[in-house]
């Protein structure tokens, strides 16, 4: 049975059910995708942060030949 078929099943037959098995999946969703975001942006900001370092650091030894 495909799954479109059983999904149709299960809404007629309880669909007070099925709106709630939704909502769960729907909340389940939400709270992955805002772990992934507060993720994303941590390492965002590692990025940044090792980017900046990159460019100071080349910065520094582009003029440190002329000082000496």
């Amino acid at each position: 049975m495909a799954l479109l078929e059983r999904l149709q099943i299960l809404i007629d037959a309880d669909g007070k059910g099925a709106v709630r098995e939704f909502q769960k999946v729907g909340a389940t969703a939400d709270r992955e995708l805002s772990r992934v975001d507060e993720r994303t942006q941590k390492m965002s900001a590692g990025l940044t942060t090792f980017g900046a370092t990159a460019v100071t650091a080349s910065a520094v030894a582009a003029v440190a030949p002329n000082v000496v």
